[in-house]
């Protein structure tokens, strides 16, 4: 790759409609204050055929001669994608992460004052600082393809801005910043696509005896309540832990016997928009936690609820989440059931507050009976 401190040259790859790819060739000049110019010199099969016909001259156009290095490049992609890549052949074009130098992660401090000269919210902040100390000093492209640094979201965010920010220093090249960027996004993206595949494939059926067998496991324990409510509600070992930490009455919304509890927490492709639960149980709830900071014991140890302990004396916790899934999707309510989990949520206003009126309307007349009926057999 022909490299000249502000500029550089790369190829991208772009698929056409028709299933076939080409290749084209770009120029990216950096002209200041963190803007950047790509330029498209034309398709790789027609550069090579440009300098085909011209290998007679002696002297070629200015043009010409820049394009000439694509050559090169494409030569190296190819031979790139011939060795071994965590991501295989279709992204080896894009990356070249053999040659990828490393970053180098900067202090707490420095990291923070960049933030805020570039004008970055508090919490913005406060959240990619969080993500900056879970990083070792130096973070390689190796680390980051073999999954060694938790990757989701707001890891490759966080990595994105410290690529920017030694760019901006002087510490990273251009190309490098670039090439960075484009990791970090066909990782992310590769991620993604294993995570829909994996949400569209389903999960390994659950039966009634398998729930209720977790449920008597605990049926002694103040855990069993922690379960109806993980049966309930289809929540995540997370948001039940945190609805306990921190419970606040006035979340609650009624309607006729069933009750939502406003989380709306979003973490990445995790999401909780309400905890859904029989109205009668909150008082169980509410009992459970006066219990809890008056600081009672079983056992001779405190009882706590939080995700680490509900993942301990309930596991395996996402088999309660599947089967809500499950028995609602055989119900004829596989949409509601993934308003009620917070799985899928519609983005239009409109169809937000049909959805939720069904998933209430759902629940109250199928899920609510169904669970009452099967605890019925502990």
């Amino acid at each position: 790759m022909l490299n000249g401190g502000r500029m550089f040259y790369y190829i991208k790859r772009k698929r056409l409609k028709t299933g076939g790819i080409q290749y084209y060739l770009y120029k990216c000049i950096y002209i200041g204050k963190g803007k950047k110019k790509h330029i498209s010199l034309g398709r790789i099969d027609q550069i090579e055929q440009l300098l085909e016909n011209l290998k007679t001259q002696k002297t070629l156009p200015r043009i010409y001669m820049e394009a000439a290095v694509a050559q090169r490049i494409f030569s190296q992609s190819k031979s790139d994608c011939s060795s071994d890549c965590s991501l295989g052949a279709t992204q080896c074009h894009q990356l070249w992460t053999r040659s990828l130098v490393a970053l180098p992660v900067p202090s707490e401090e420095e990291f923070r004052q960049w933030m805020e000269f570039k004008g970055f919210l508090r919490r913005t902040i406060e959240d990619k600082l969080r993500y900056l100390r879970k990083l070792p000093r130096i973070v390689t492209p190796e680390m980051i393809l073999s999954g060694e640094i938790p990757f989701n979201n707001h890891m490759q965010q966080t990595l994105h801005y410290i690529a920017l920010y030694l760019f901006e220093t002087g510490r990273l090249s251009l190309e490098n910043q670039l090439r960075w960027d484009r990791l970090l996004k066909q990782v992310l993206r590769e991620r993604n696509k294993r995570l829909r595949a994996k949400r569209e494939r389903g999960a390994q059926e659950v039966c009634d005896e398998d729930i209720l067998a977790i449920l008597r496991r605990v049926k002694d324990s103040h855990y069993y309540i922690v379960g109806k409510i993980l049966l309930a509600s289809g929540a995540r070992a997370s948001e039940i832990g945190k609805l306990f930490t921190e419970y606040d009455p006035r979340k609650w919304e009624h309607h006729n016997g069933v009750s939502l509890y406003k989380m709306k927490w979003y973490r990445g492709y995790k999401i909780c928009e309400y905890i859904f639960l029989p109205t009668e149980w909150i008082s169980e709830i509410e009992e459970l936690l006066k219990r809890i900071r008056r600081g009672e014991k079983i056992k001779g140890k405190k009882m706590i609820v939080n995700e680490r302990r509900i993942q301990a004396n309930l596991a395996p916790v996402s088999k309660f989440r599947d089967y809500l899934y499950q028995k609602m999707k055989d119900m004829g309510y596989e949409e509601e059931a993934r308003f009620i989990e917070s799985r899928e949520l519609p983005v239009s206003e409109e169809h937000y507050d049909k959805i939720k009126k069904r998933a209430i309307q759902a629940y109250k007349q199928h899920w609510k009976p169904h669970i009452k009926k099967l605890l019925t057999k502990i």
